[in-house]
Order: C-alpha cells, then sequence, then structure tokens
C-alpha cells in the first residue's frame, strides 16, 4: 500500500480485488475470525469525490477506459461486497452532492444485505 498524505494508506496494486485478496490473507493468517464470529473485518474510503467527473457526471473508477454512472457504482459496490464477506463498509461512496446516490446505494443495501 502507498501512504496517502492524510496518513491513510492506498491500492498499490493493479486492482481492486488484489488489494482485497492481500487482506483477506492477512485476516485469514491472524485465526481472529470464525466461522461463528468475525472479529477482523474491511472498511473501504474510496474517497469517490477525487475521481469524479463534473463535466461527464461520471465517476473516473479507472481512468478513461472505466467510468461509472450513479447506477453503475452501485453496482459494482454491490458487486464487492457479495464477493468480499468480510467487507464491513464502503465510506465516501459518492461526492457530497450526489445525495439521492447515497439514498439509493443505502436502500439497495436495506434490500439485497439485511442485516447490514
Amino acid at each position: 500500500f502507498k501512504r496517502g498524505v492524510d496518513g491513510a494508506f492506498f491500492n498499490a496494486y493493479d486492482n481492486i480485488n488484489e488489494c482485497f485478496k492481500v487482506m483477506e490473507e492477512a485476516i485469514a493468517a491472524t485465526g481472529a475470525n470464525t466461522d461463528g464470529r468475525k472479529y477482523l473485518k474491511i472498511g473501504v474510503n474510496t474517497d469517490a469525490h477525487s475521481y469524479y467527473l463534473e463535466e461527464a457526471n461520471k465517476y473516473d473508477w479507472d481512468g478513461a477506459k472505466v467510468q461509472y454512472d450513479e447506477d453503475q457504482l452501485i453496482d459494482f459496490y454491490e458487486k464487492l461486497i457479495n464477493e468480499h464477506p468480510l467487507l464491513e463498509y464502503v465510506e465516501d461512496a459518492f461526492t457530497p452532492s450526489h445525495i439521492q446516490a447515497h439514498k439509493k446505494f443505502l436502500a439497495k443495501l436495506k434490500t439485497s444485505h439485511p442485516n447490514v
């Protein structure tokens, strides 16, 4: 991971799934989690505002080749949650002015993951 100016660490791998793999393997190696209880979980601060393209009204997730509108980004986040059961929360999922996108994401999570 690379250290950001705010002291946080961010992904230094080619894609987010590689990053999850490293974290999940490290958590598994501790032996702290059991089938019945997950003591160690993962949180993601996506800092979506930093890759939001206002003129296009899209999120530039991975350069010009992957730009998502709000609904596509919601689907992407839900896919991450489904593929990575230790993912506990997604912070800063959208630019602050996209309140409706935040609401839509929360509503979708409540429907598809009622225990979240």
